[in-house]
């Protein structure tokens, strides 16, 4: 997404330039000359200095130099004088500062031949020319002298390409930064991982890619696929996503519904079991339970039974063969039982639960949905986020950050399902400085109280 804001930045500047650079070239180019005359210093009689008379004569013939009778005049001196076709120049504009005794005659016009033609004609023309309209004028043009006689201009004064060309930039530069800017602040939609990163300010631990959605549990059907690696790739960004050690419970939420928890949090806990953790796998979704689906195992008893005190959570764990996994269904749930996952007897479940594993993991309801998220992640190491290419939105995806950011769990990162196909594309894109070690999740001596992460309660739940 990040290249396409550069494509479109650097289109709006090439276009600007183009534009800048078409405006500078249809401009029909126009030649500039200057010829200087000086009025001579005579001795002065009224008490003025010699200077000063000069500069006042100056004066006077610049104001009639421009007007039109004397430029029909100099025309018609300047087509004699060098063959060419006599016409009104573009423009002439006839100065003098009153102080020095120069006179500066500029004359612009298409053709520069004409243009010093016009300029050089103004020192012979200018007494004929004003006799008629000032005689006293026309006796201080006929003392004027040439000081330096017009040229021969060679590069056109206007456009000055040069400069449209930068103008071009800058327009293009601001136009485009501006362009880019809104369309940051409107574009809701997230097209790649990237986007989501720079969305939440969060590590992408794993991108997991499109291939074979089918694969359900790729860790077990397809371990050495690119979606299989994907996972591990998240198994092992977790075990450095927390600066204190790595996560002993792991919250795996979304945004909302149809982003991927469940697989996320089945293959992750499969990767975990497989490197030789003790796992425990908790379907905490009661609303909308898949986990017994996935792992083809009966639906209850479950969660829901533990939390009503018909059962122990050692009763009820279910060891799949070969792993080191045991999965946690989700049980029989009802309005009532719903309401028990957010009760006070769940952080004495969770403890329970946790004694029996390394590493807990909990399947969950999409977090700005329901409240059950939230209360797990309080009495978790950390929240995994998970979130699909297609469905979340960078509005959905802050407001869940928010949400976890108000109960005051860690957020471990962000796993994002429906990402590009591509070694480069699977690993973690931000992975924090910590503890390093060849197993940092392995652990099989027995979790002391002062070790536990589960908090006794919630702040606000009474």
């Amino acid at each position: 997404m990040l290249r396409r804001r550069w494509k479109l930045l650097a289109l709006v500047v090439l276009a600007s330039v183009a534009g800048a650079a078409a405006a500078a070239w249809l401009q029909t180019p126009t030649y500039q000359t200057t010829t200087v005359l000086v009025a001579p210093t005579t001795t002065a009689t009224d008490g003025a200095s010699a200077t000063q008379n000069a500069a006042l004569r100056a004066l006077d013939v610049a104001r009639f130099a421009g007007t039109a009778p004397i430029i029909e005049e100099v025309v018609a001196q300047a087509a004699g004088n060098s063959g060419l076709t006599a016409r009104a120049p573009s423009g002439v504009v006839a100065s003098a500062d009153g102080v020095s005794p120069f006179l500066n005659i500029t004359v612009s016009d298409s053709d520069p031949q004409w243009a010093q033609a016009v300029a050089n004609a103004y020192l012979p023309s200018l007494p004929e020319a004003l006799e008629d309209i000032d005689p006293g004028v026309a006796g201080s043009a006929e003392q004027l002298t040439s000081l330096t006689a017009a040229s021969l201009p060679e590069a056109p004064a206007t456009p000055d390409r040069s400069l449209y060309l930068s103008m071009g930039l800058l327009l293009g530069l601001v136009l485009g930064f501006g362009l880019v800017v809104l369309w940051e602040a409107l574009d809701n939609d997230i097209h790649d991982p990237e986007d989501m990163a720079r969305a939440l300010n969060l590590p992408v631990l794993g991108v997991v890619p499109q291939r074979d959605p089918k694969q359900l549990l790729p860790i077990r059907t397809a371990p050495n696929s690119p979606r299989a690696e994907a996972y591990r790739a998240v198994q092992t960004s977790l075990a450095f996503a927390r600066a204190d050690g790595p996560p002993r419970s792991i919250v795996v939420t979304s945004p909302s519904s149809g982003e991927g928890v469940t697989t996320v949090a089945a293959n992750v806990a499969l990767a975990l079991a497989g490197s030789g953790h003790r796992v425990l796998l908790v379907d905490a979704n009661l609303r909308t339970p898949s986990l017994h689906k996935l792992f083809d195992l009966p639906p209850g008893p479950g969660l829901a039974e533990v939390l009503a005190g018909q059962t122990t959570p050692s009763a009820v764990l279910r060891d799949l063969p070969d792993s080191s996994l045991r999965v946690l269904t989700a049980g029989a749930s009802n309005a009532h039982q719903l309401e028990r996952l957010t009760g006070p007897r769940t952080p004495q479940v969770l403890q329970q639960l946790q004694a029996e594993c390394d590493v807990l993991i909990l399947d969950t309801p999409p977090v700005l949905q329901v409240a059950d998220a939230l209360f797990l992640a309080a009495h978790s190491s950390g929240v995994l986020l998970v979130a699909k290419v297609g469905v979340a939105t960078k509005d959905r995806l802050r407001r869940a950050r928010d949400a976890v950011r108000t109960v005051q769990a860690p957020k471990l990162g962000l796993a994002v399902n429906g990402g590009q196909e591509g070694s480069e594309r699977l690993g973690p894109r931000r992975l924090p400085a910590s503890h390093r070690s060849s197993d940092p999740m392995a652990r099989t001596a027995p979790v002391t109280e002062d070790e536990k992460p589960v908090r006794e309660s919630v702040p606000g739940s009474g």
